[in-house]
């Protein structure tokens, strides 16, 4: 089980009712992971029922923009 696995773990044992969406870019946000490392775990964690397949590649870029995010950006809302 790798960091982001364990932290996605956590996460949604502790918010049961969030989606697995949520529970990662909770995960990885402002963590700096490169995009391989973001796509490889959203294809393992988050079930293809739970998003459309023609917009994977957006919710990736998205899922990148937020694990690269500074803490002072997170923080300033």
């Amino acid at each position: 089980m790798n960091s982001i696995e364990r932290r996605f773990r956590i996460i949604s044992t502790n918010n049961p009712h969030w989606a697995a969406y949520v529970c990662l870019a909770e995960a990885i946000t402002c963590r700096n992971y490169n995009h391989k490392t973001v796509r490889r775990n959203f294809l393992k964690l988050v079930p293809k029922e739970d998003y459309e397949a023609d917009i994977e590649k957006e919710i990736i870029t998205e899922l990148d923009r937020l694990s690269n995010t500074s803490m002072d950006v997170q923080n300033r809302g």
